[in-house]
């Protein structure tokens, strides 16, 4: 991620934490960034305006009328590949004013996704998307943990293996998506559906044989996904947890607890697993790698989320140590 704020230099998160542009080496990245700066960038680069219009005139014609209204400014660039053959990135930018009226952005670049060979997800969840991809599977963690990027590669997986509809509702769509052996639907929210949830209903209707919902932060999208799992599709969502069962507990939490009982049960039956991620930075401070645990749907771990034994659920996401249904972060990390 780059932080951009007007009358200051570029920051960047990094491995070794949030730090000058200018002290990874860049020659002049230590300049302040100015107002038109920012305007010149999105009108030029991410808008593409006009030859006769200019970025100021731009601005206040199309952009500040937005910012007034306290509505988001978000775009995206395709970065073309380092090498012939290669996939395209995305430059994913978004636009704010803060400080009494100062302009700021922050940039954030998408890369193709890994091959999902290159995870280590655990042989359970391997086997069921190469074999039998239909239920539920939900990737938590914390922000710019790559789950968007796990669940990319589980798709991309299908399309180059399988045949079949592939539909995403994302916010935004974080990285157009080549169809091959699959129909690739990808819809956003907020310009092709209103929310997550009504994207999540509509898609159920358009045959779908896998769906991703990009985030589930509402009862709609929740209720959506965890009936969704039942449907037949392979359904993953993504979501923010700190912990596995956080997770379950969560999304179930937002379907209401007048219906909590009924969702467990369904839940229960339509699991694949629970896959929470973190990316993490190497000692040396020269890079992050992605580790993650992850919860497989066995028969006893079924029965104790339709029970909402939690507590038994805990105590089998407590361990250092592989077991029957739990993979442990730990084991991940001793590997790399």
């Amino acid at each position: 991620d780059f932080i951009v704020h007007e009358g200051k230099p570029v920051y960047v998160k990094s491995a070794k934490g949030l730090v000058p542009l200018a002290s990874l080496g860049l020659p002049g990245a230590d300049f302040a960034v100015g107002a038109a700066d920012i305007k010149n960038f999105l009108a030029t680069y991410l808008d593409n305006i006009r030859a006769t219009e200019t970025a100021n005139g731009y601005w206040d014609t199309h952009i500040e009328p937005v910012l007034r209204r306290m509505e988001p400014i978000n775009r995206s660039l395709a970065i073309p590949p380092l090498e012939k053959g290669g996939r395209p990135a995305q430059l994913r930018a978004s636009v704010m004013k803060h400080g009494e009226g100062k302009l700021g952005m922050v940039l954030r670049l998408v890369l193709p996704p890994p091959a999902l060979e290159s995870i280590h997800l655990p042989a359970p969840v391997m086997e069921r998307l190469q074999t039998n991809p239909r239920g539920l599977l939900i990737i938590t963690g914390p922000t710019a943990s790559g789950k968007t990027a796990t669940a990319l590669s589980m798709l991309e997986y299908l399309n180059t293996h399988a045949s079949g509809h592939i539909v995403t509702i994302e916010d935004p769509v974080e990285l157009p998506l080549e169809s091959r052996g699959c129909v690739i639907t990808q819809r956003q929210v907020g310009i092709d559906v209103p929310s997550f949830g009504a994207g999540l209903i509509d898609a159920m209707r358009h045959a779908p044989d896998a769906i991703l919902a990009g985030e589930v932060r509402d009862r709609d999208a929740a209720e959506a996904a965890v009936m969704g799992g039942e449907s037949g599709s392979l359904f993953l969502i993504t979501t923010h947890g700190r912990s596995v069962v956080g997770t379950l507990r969560k999304i179930l939490a937002l379907c209401g607890d007048n219906v909590s009982t009924a969702m467990r049960t369904v839940m229960a039956g339509s699991l694949i697993g629970v896959i929470r991620q973190e990316l993490v930075p190497h000692a040396d401070g020269k890079g992050y790698s992605m580790v993650h645990e992850t919860l497989t749907a066995t028969d006893a771990i079924s029965n104790h989320i339709s029970r909402g034994d939690w507590t038994a659920l805990e105590n089998i996401c407590s361990k250092d140590v592989p077991s029957d249904g739990f993979f442990p972060m730990r084991v991940r990390i001793n590997q790399l």
